[in-house]
């Protein structure tokens, strides 16, 4: 914005671009002042390679006081000057946040300083001083946002963060596919001997033809020579319609023989009933030479 036309006054040869703060003064007197061939409230003199210079760029009003804007032009190469006799304001504090370091170039609205509505702020700057106060011109409107600068380079990365605490266990994943075999084992230790084999003998079939009524019949099975009985049973059938017939005994009669009995309760006529007993027998065979 083109500071002449703004104010409406025109200064030969001064034509400066102002940068504007965000806020707006509904109504205030604005008047330019020059003190030592600096303008106050305006735009930067322009002047041969020196000191750096300051300027005070407008006020504006607030809720809580008078905020003065300032910057500074340094016509060198950019340079520090710490808050001091060269570099302060009155009345105290005499840090109000002021810059220390000075960039070179032309500098508006470097920073800002809050301070009581209708009175007067002063800041000494290399020998120079410019005044806020109500002589100082107004602040206008803010204007519209530029667009965006270009995205700068990416920092360094920072340090590693230390370790968050761990977190609650997850499901189970699914069962992987089953691994290659590994190679065979060595051959375990032999066992113990297992128990003899036997041998399974058939006694003959005892049968009892109808009509009968309470007859016993009994049947056996025995062990060749030189074995010995294991263990044995007994099988009782009928045939015929109305037939009763019943298990009467079951047993090893010897060391060799396993008898067993069935009972014919009712055989009607032509009804059959058969007993058949078994023997299981070991299979090795003792010796039957007499010792001497």
């Amino acid at each position: 914005m083109d500071v002449q036309r703004w104010f409406g006054v025109r200064w030969p040869g001064v034509s400066t671009a102002w940068r504007r703060p965000s806020m707006r003064l509904a109504s205030a007197t604005i008047a330019i002042a020059s003190v030592a061939g600096v303008m106050v409230g305006g735009a930067l003199p322009a002047q041969a390679a020196g000191n750096p210079t300051g300027v005070l760029n407008c006020i504006q009003v607030t809720a809580q006081g008078w905020l003065a804007w300032w910057g500074y032009n340094n016509p060198g190469t950019a340079e520090t000057i710490p808050v001091g006799s060269d570099n302060e304001f009155s009345p105290a504090p005499a840090n109000r946040g002021q810059p220390t370091d000075f960039a070179a170039g032309e500098n508006d609205f470097a920073f800002s300083t809050l301070f009581p509505a209708n009175s007067s702020l002063e800041w000494s700057f290399e020998d120079s001083n410019y005044t806020a106060n109500y002589r100082s011109p107004v602040c206008g409107p803010t204007g519209p946002q530029g667009p965006a600068g270009p995205a700068g380079t990416q920092g360094p990365a920072g340090p590693a963060g230390s370790a968050g605490p761990a977190g609650s266990p997850g499901p189970a994943g699914k069962q992987g596919p089953a691994g290659k075999a590994g190679p065979a084992g060595k051959a375990g230790p032999a066992g113990k001997p297992g128990p003899a084999g036997s041998l399974r003998i058939i006694g003959k079939k005892v049968k009892v033809v109808g009509p009968a009524s309470g007859r016993t019949a009994t049947a056996t099975a025995k062990c060749p020579v030189g074995t010995e009985l294991l263990g044995g049973g007994v099988k009782v059938l009928h045939y015929g319609s109305g037939a009763v017939t019943a298990l009467g005994s079951d047993y090893p009669s010897s060391k060799r023989i396993w008898t067993g009995a069935g009972v014919a309760l009712d055989l009607p006529s032509h009804a059959i009933m058969t007993v058949t007993a078994y023997a299981l027998c070991s299979l090795h065979t003792k010796s039957t030479k007499k010792k001497k």
